[in-house]
């Protein structure tokens, strides 16, 4: 049995290096030596499988959080060292590693699709997309099936409809907390084709209203577009410290839009944009500025790397 441990050189990579470091790693597990970019990882639901992913790292405990939406739950490992296809610490949203259904309440999810993780408080937001809803762990200490502690988006544990309205969220699919540890939250939501900002400095509580929105001038609407400061499908959010920026994947019209959130207005325009040489948005160019569908960025202190599924490329 191979064992694959992290290069001591390595130890002070960023926490997205070392997300992509898991990553290698876990496709290299499943794929029990073929080229883990040649086939993807086996799914189901052990304590060792994935299927869709989204990654959050604790890196002072070397926790990784993992949401795994196909199987409903986060998956939390142990990444000091990594031994191939090693089992998880413990799943949230399930009461075991081999149950895999969806539910409403405190400790079940509904294809979560996003994580985000604060170490100062040690608590963990998922983002459990099929309930509209964010969740908030508490995981100084995880065990397998723990209680959220508190949720957004709804204003309790047992409603799991979706809604747009100030303490509402429709389809949550990003989460993102402020890199200066600033105290915001940042959602985006798909279906209702906004961002929603949460101010959690003076704490947080179930169904507390958002602060703020991007991509509507109201609480209430959800209507797509593709001026600067609309969206159509936004599926992610990052906040970058330099500059008090937000990024936010505009999906369907092919582009990421840059906010100044130093401050922000209700429904404010984009500061600029990326992958469309206009703000009109929606085109499909073959061009080297062009994203197809842009889902998911990282950034370092000067660049942003965007991932383009539809073109194949970063």
């Amino acid at each position: 049995k191979a064992k694959l441990r992290r290069n001591p050189a390595s130890r002070g990579m960023r926490a997205v290096e070392k997300a992509e470091e898991f990553e290698i790693l876990h496709h290299v597990a499943h794929g029990r030596g073929r080229d883990p970019f040649a086939q993807g990882p086996r799914q189901g639901a052990r304590s060792h499988r994935l299927a869709r992913r989204e990654i959050a790292f604790d890196d002072a405990a070397k926790r990784l959080f993992v949401a795994d939406s196909s199987n409903n739950r986060v998956m939390v490992f142990d990444v000091a060292e990594i031994d191939a296809g090693e089992p998880a610490l413990a799943a949230l949203g399930q009461p075991d590693f081999t149950t895999k259904v969806s539910g409403g309440g405190p400790a079940t999810m509904y294809s979560p699709k996003d994580v985000a993780f604060d170490p100062a408080v040690q608590r963990l937001f998922v983002a459990d997309t099929g309930n509209h809803r964010v969740l908030v762990f508490n995981v100084s200490v995880v065990a397998t099936g723990q209680s959220a502690i508190n949720v957004l988006g709804q204003p309790d544990f047992s409603t799991t409809s979706g809604s747009t309205s100030q303490a509402r969220l429709l389809a949550p699919n990003g989460v993102s907390l402020e890199a200066d540890g600033g105290g915001r939250l940042f959602v985006a939501g798909r279906d209702g084709n906004s961002v929603r900002v949460f101010d959690l400095g003076a704490g947080i509580t179930d169904g507390m209203d958002a602060s703020a929105v991007l991509g509507q001038t109201t609480f209430t609407s959800s209507t797509s577009g593709t001026s600067i400061s609309r969206f159509t499908y936004p599926e992610r959010a990052l906040h970058v410290a330099q500059g008090n920026r937000l990024l936010v994947s505009d999906t369907y019209n092919n582009r990421i839009l840059s906010f100044d959130v130093a401050t922000i207005t209700n429904g404010e325009d984009a500061a600029a944009v990326l992958g469309q040489s206009e703000d009109d948005g929606g085109g499909r160019f073959d061009t080297a500025c062009a994203n197809n569908s842009p889902q998911r960025g990282f950034t370092n202190s000067n660049s942003v790397i965007a991932l383009d599924p539809v073109g194949r490329r970063m």
